[in-house]
């Protein structure tokens, strides 16, 4: 497949990439021994420096993850997080328009399930309360609510149902 996109924003927006993996083999091609004398990019002109060659996808691929890791572990909703990020440094690469909002939210989302997951695993505290408030609807069904609080790393959070 596609994996270097020489001077161009690659598109990330697939549930077949596997983000990480594409970072692995990047560094991979960097390791290769022998350095191969040309890389022929599946997007852009051929290089005979590997490195040179991969640092635009690399880079880019890197800027976006850290942008929006930020922005989920700062609560940032994606929208006002993509907003804010400073894309000079691609906007005038070819495919910008086309890929860059997918690509961005796609990270966004997985780093999401990420921070998700792993406040899952660190969770200090948690507790379920039931705030004894039974309400009856107009169909005379009962209604509890209650109220789950969990403590992920000093970020106090609250689920009220």
């Amino acid at each position: 497949g596609d994996v270097i996109y020489k001077g161009r924003v690659p598109f990330l927006d697939s549930p077949e990439t596997d983000i990480t993996h594409w970072l692995s083999e990047l560094v991979y091609l960097t390791r290769l021994e022998p350095a191969p004398r040309y890389v022929i990019p599946g997007h852009g002109t051929a290089s005979d420096d590997v490195e040179q060659a991969i640092a635009a996808t690399r880079d880019y691929i890197h800027y976006v993850r850290e942008v929006m890791r930020k922005a989920v572990a700062d609560f940032t909703p994606f929208d006002e997080a993509y907003e804010a990020t400073d894309w000079s440094a691609y906007r005038d690469m070819p495919a910008f328009d086309a890929s860059n909002r997918g690509n961005a939210y796609r990270i966004y989302l997985e780093m999401e399930a990420e921070a998700f997951e792993q406040g899952w695993q660190d969770a200090t505290d948690i507790s379920i309360h039931n705030n004894n408030k039974i309400s009856k609807d107009k169909q005379k069904k009962y209604i509890l609510f209650f109220s789950i609080n969990f403590d992920l790393k000093n970020r106090y959070i609250e689920l009220a149902f």
